[in-house]
Formats: C-alpha cells, structure tokens, sequence
C-alpha cells in the first residue's frame, strides 16, 4: 500500500515563502478604501504565489497532501469587508490548479473555530454559512476538487 503523506498550512522549512500574510481589521480600516484595497489585493496576490511556492516544495519532497489555510485571503469572511477576492485572481487560481492536479496533490481545508453550525445564535449560524462559502470558493478559486473537513 502506497500511503502519501501530508502536513497542515504552513511549512517552517521555507522561510522567507509563506501564503498566509495577513491583514487585521484595524489596520484596514486605517487607511483610505483605494489604499487599503491596493494592500490587501497585493497580500492575496503575493500569498496565491506563495502557495504554490510551497506545492512545488512539497512535491519535490514527495508531500501529496496540503491543507490550505483560510488565511491565504484575509478578511474574506468579514461581514464588514466586501471584496471580489476571486475574479482578480483567476488567472493565478488556474495556475496553482493545474499544478495541483498534475501532480495528484490532495488539497483540503479547516474551516475556521467560528464556524459554528449548531449554534442557537442565529448570527453565528449564517456567518457559519458564509466561512463555508468562503472554504467553498477557495476550491473553485483554484479549479480543483477539494474535500472540507
């Protein structure tokens, strides 16, 4: 039996490569929405990079499973922050899928720890619905078929 092993979201051996570069709130609300936008697209542009960064590393060392981290695109599931986090992006997204399925990598994602289907709070149920969507349209991001777990 062939067994590929895998690991979850970020690799300490690549140092200086990460997709996972964030942005909080606050420092999005800082700013003017031009500037803030124009830095938050550049993270999401510089993590989609990243990400395949680390795939190529990963199959270079014989690693065929990935989790993903809901963090390659900060603040997608905030209410308060709406953002086309797909269509720029497309292009990149068919990049990192084809390496994917050229490669036989399982991807995965996690939702979040709010993501909180059986709750009696009516909010936290349809943001729930929502971080969902997001992990959802990570996969469609990328073109490829991923399992949620």
């Amino acid at each position: 039996m062939l067994v590929h092993l895998g690991y979850v979201s970020l690799s300490l051996t690549l140092e200086d490569t990460s997709y996972s570069r964030t942005m909080t709130y606050t420092n999005y609300k800082s700013r003017d929405s031009d500037d803030s936008n124009k830095i938050l697209y550049k993270k999401i542009s510089d993590n989609l990079d990243g990400l395949l960064e680390v795939l190529k590393y990963n199959i270079s060392n014989n690693v065929y499973f990935f989790r993903i981290s809901h963090k390659m695109i900060p603040l997608a599931t905030l209410n308060e922050v709406q953002f086309d986090y797909m269509n720029p992006f497309l292009d990149k997204g068919k990049v990192i899928g084809k390496f994917v399925r050229d490669n036989k990598i399982r991807i995965d994602t996690h939702p979040d720890q709010f993501c909180v289907l059986n709750s009696t709070n009516d909010i936290v149920v349809k943001n729930s619905f929502g971080i969902l969507d997001f992990n959802n349209n990570l996969f469609r991001l990328l073109d490829i078929d991923g399992k949620m777990i």
